[in-house]
């Protein structure tokens, strides 16, 4: 267990007190931190929900699934375990669908703002993912339509999955890949086609493909940039990401360090922040580097986000970690060697946010099961994003019919029997300081002792004055401790010094008690007062509850 350090800013007002008006998050450069507009440091725990297929888009309307919907029920567990942010996939084949040909299908664009929104209501921001997997489902992946994707002229022999040593049909009904070849294969290796070699080419070459991947964001901003802006919708927008886990063209060039990023990915970011900014020019704009970056054991070859060191206040760097030796049933195989290899991987995404700037934030990792093993591999990632106060969000919060993973059996938060993974959810839900109200320049440190008998949360800072046009409640922490998971027989909260700041612990609308939420009011009194906040369990917690 480490201690987490985060820059905080002026002010703070409680998450349980949500705005009617949309709030944009953004980044204070200095600490690397998110922010909110009235000064807040914020720490955002997270899931991805990402729908790789029609309608591309999780279920409202119909009852639970615990596959397939994201639902006010859903809502109300993602808050029960402390989730303050998802990751969701806006797919460039749904924006622009492949029957359009280059129109913007408008009712998609409006369904998942609409989503977002329902989201906003519940205090869960949202990060807008441009997500994809070998690019499309002409090579048994996903995210571009076939009108965008090209290849050049190529000889038959070199069509996909040639040179793979594979067998992939024709679907004669679509015309596609047989997805049920597809599956049969770990996604990843169809990037080794001549073909999808020469798509990835296309994207960063072609300037007719690149123009359609800008008209999508310019759509997306758009449409998500008028809700933020707007005193009458809920949203909470977290930020834009520009494009998940490209591949650098040509495969080959992985080996330089830095050349994917220079070369393919500086030029397409740069377009399409400048789309985004033309529509959107406060939101915060998330990039990845190449993702054989991490694979290679190599940092970024970014030395700042597309729009230079001056818009670090706007945008941020994004990563993956992964640990890939899982076994059939998604388990970690060693967890010993799995840890010290996402160890390793952490210390490279710390020195690339540090070279990049901006914000920073892992937007995948895990992708495990539900074993004690897994529990306690994401546990080990958790406490280095603690010590350093980075972001997260975990892959997956349900399977939304995957088809390109390396864990499509247990990856999700929900078993077969349609329950919650109880280790891995306890392993997620853990304890942290959402929001804090910390003086700017002054280090914020928290810890959580995830597998002591007491749970102890433990947050220390220095409170900083109410920014302007702050409101009564503007010097107020937000923490979080799961009732179900940590604190089953009841949770207490302390102010060090004493007086510093009156604790109210957020109770349940139907009566049945306290929601895992805290707020912690200072007064104005203690602007300057260096502050210790423990949130801690009133009875000792057995094994059972406890993330490993």
């Amino acid at each position: 267990m480490g201690w987490g350090s985060c820059l905080a800013a002026l002010a703070c007002v409680g998450l349980l007190r949500f705005a009617e008006a949309a709030i944009s998050a953004a980044v204070d450069p200095s600490s690397q931190s998110f922010v909110l507009p009235d000064g807040r440091t914020a720490v955002f725990h997270g899931l991805n929900a990402v729908y790789k297929l029609p309608p591309y888009i999780p279920c409202w309307d119909c009852g639970f699934d615990p596959q397939l919907s994201l639902n006010q029920g859903d809502i109300k567990t993602l808050r029960s375990w402390g989730v303050t942010a998802i990751r969701l996939g806006v797919m460039v084949e749904a924006v622009l669908p492949q029957a359009l040909l280059g129109e913007v299908n408008d009712t998609y664009v409006a369904a998942v703002v609409q989503l977002a929104e329902r989201l906003g209501e519940a205090g869960i921001y949202t990060l807008v993912d441009a997500h994809q997997d070998v690019l499309s489902r002409s090579f048994c992946g996903e995210g571009f339509p076939e009108f965008a994707v090209s290849t050049g002229n190529l000889s038959q022999w070199e069509k996909f999955p040639s040179p793979l040593p594979v067998r992939i049909d024709t679907d004669p009904t679509t015309g596609l890949p047989n997805l049920t070849q597809c599956q049969e294969v770990e996604f990843a290796l169809f990037n080794g086609a001549f073909e999808v070699g020469a798509a990835w080419g296309g994207l960063y070459n072609n300037m007719t493909v690149r123009s359609y991947f800008a008209k999508h964001w310019s759509a997306v901003s758009q449409a998500f940039g008028k809700a933020a802006s707007s005193r009458e919708s809920p949203l909470k927008l977290l930020g834009y990401e520009l494009l998940n886990e490209p591949v650098p063209y040509p495969i080959t060039s992985a080996l330089e360090q830095g050349y994917g990023d220079r070369v393919n990915l500086q030029p397409l970011y740069d377009q399409l922040y400048a789309a985004v900014r033309r529509q959107d020019n406060s939101t915060v704009v998330l990039y990845e580097p190449s993702v054989t970056n991490m694979l290679l054991g190599q940092v970024s070859g970014f030395k700042s986000g597309p729009g230079g060191r001056t818009d670090d206040d706007r945008q941020g760097m994004a990563l993956h970690l992964y640990c890939n030796a899982l076994n059939a049933s998604g388990d970690v195989v060693n967890v010993t060697d799995c840890e010290s290899s996402l160890d390793g991987l952490f210390d490279l995404a710390s020195s690339s946010f540090a070279t990049a700037g901006g914000g920073r934030m892992i937007t995948e990792f895990g992708a495990v099961g539900g074993s004690a093993g897994d529990a306690a591999t994401l546990s080990s990632v958790l406490d280095r994003a603690d010590e350093s106060g980075v972001s997260w969000a975990y892959w997956t919060f349900k399977g939304f019919n995957d088809i390109t993973t390396v864990n499509s059996v247990t990856e999700s938060l929900f078993g077969t029997d349609g329950k919650p993974q109880p280790l891995k959810a306890a392993a997620l839900a853990r304890s942290y300081p959402h929001l804090v109200p910390a003086a700017p320049g002054a280090p914020c440190r928290f810890r959580f002792s995830h597998s002591s008998p007491l749970r102890e949360l433990v947050v220390e800072y220095t409170v900083g004055r109410a920014g302007p046009g702050a409101g009564a409640a503007s010097l107020t922490a937000v923490l979080f401790g799961s009732p179900t998971y940590h604190y089953v027989g009841g949770a207490n909260v302390t102010v060090l010094p004493p007086g510093a700041g009156v604790v109210h612990m957020e109770q349940a609308a139907d009566g049945s008690g306290w929601t895992g939420w805290v707020t912690v009011e200072h007064p104005q009194a203690s602007v300057g007062v260096p502050v210790r906040l423990t949130l801690q369990a009133l009875t000792p917690q057995n094994a059972t509850q406890a993330a490993p």
